[in-house]
């Protein structure tokens, strides 16, 4: 009877031993299999590496104009006799400047209704603005702005540019050529344009559009004197 006894008891022991192994086993396993595993979240968490400090090489900088301080004055004259002269406003406009301060682009844009004339008083001034304003020449209810856009800018010398835009008045679009010089206020440049006005639709007591206007006849080319302030 005690060597059952003491069979039964060493067989629980060793069972006891057997069972308390395969647990460990299986807890092991278990925080093994829990230490590998990613934590929460972190596969959408985007990485990081390469964009802290990322540097923009060609990065530009835009400027826009000040309207107010800017400033168009042109000039209109007869094939013989008389020229007037007036003034017009932009609506809006801006530089663009490589971050070395280089110009690289730009566009502009006229209000056309700010159109005045300067050298006449009185009644003859209102007439000759309602003029320039109706269909014989800008038509400016139908066009309230003119508008540059720059489509290449290459630097000449001493910050000058020579600008390839282009311009469109009454509708029209062409392309024009001209030079942007510093001014001598800070952050201005200047130009001076000669425009057709016939290429853009502009016709009225146009020379080459009749040949029985004589003295009445308008210059086809008209000019401008531009400041830009930004």
């Amino acid at each position: 009877m005690r060597k059952i006894i003491t069979i039964l008891s060493i067989a629980a022991f060793l069972l006891s031993f057997t069972v308390e192994g395969q647990v460990k086993k299986k807890k092991n396993k278990a925080q093994t299999v829990q230490t590998d595993k990613k934590p929460s979240g972190a596969k959408n968490t985007p990485s990081l590496k390469g964009k802290k400090g990322k540097k923009t090489s060609k990065k530009m900088i835009a400027h826009p104009i000040d309207t107010e301080s800017s400033s168009i004055q042109w000039t209109g004259k007869k094939m013989i006799g008389a020229s007037h002269q007036g003034v017009l406003s932009f609506k809006s406009g801006e530089l663009v400047f490589s971050k070395e301060g280089k110009l690289k682009g730009g566009s502009l844009a006229v209000d056309m209704s700010s159109l005045r004339v300067l050298d006449l008083t009185d009644n003859r001034r209102g007439k000759l603005e309602e003029h320039l304003k109706s269909g014989d020449f800008f038509s400016v209810k139908e066009y309230p702005l003119a508008t540059l856009l720059m489509k290449q800018v290459t630097e000449i010398n001493n910050k000058s540019y020579e600008i390839q835009a282009d311009m469109t008045i009454k509708g029209t679009t062409k392309p024009i050529v001209f030079v942007l010089i510093p001014a001598i206020a800070q952050r201005s440049f200047q130009t001076a344009l000669t425009i057709d006005r016939t290429a853009y639709g502009v016709n009225f007591a146009a020379e080459s559009f009749s040949d029985y206007l004589g003295d009445k006849a308008i210059d086809k080319f008209f000019s401008l004197n531009v400041t830009l302030i930004y």
